[in-house]
């Protein structure tokens, strides 16, 4: 299994008991700025806003859903699983 290390992530949203959804901006080639999503299952204390750095485990699962126009959407989750969770500073 691979191991990630994700740098100035903040925490979006908590997920109670199993962990949290953590947000980080990234620069593409192109120079465009695109938002990743993780979902870090962890059970560290961590508030909604903090800064996170966290290394584990990756997996991608494809998940889909329906969107508002009614079409079947797929894209990529991705997950840190056994992470070591580092909280820095608020935003």
């Amino acid at each position: 299994m691979a191991t990630v290390k994700v740098t100035g992530a903040v925490v979006s949203r908590l997920i109670p008991n199993y962990g949290f959804k953590a947000v980080k901006e990234i620069q593409l080639r192109s120079g465009e700025t695109k938002k990743e999503t993780y979902t870090v299952w962890s059970t560290d204390a961590v508030a909604e806003g903090d800064e996170v750095d966290v290394v584990g485990d990756l997996s991608v699962k494809i998940e889909d859903f329906t969107n508002r126009e009614g079409k079947q959407v797929q894209y990529a989750a991705i997950h840190i699983n056994n992470p070591k969770v580092t909280t820095n500073a608020p935003c």
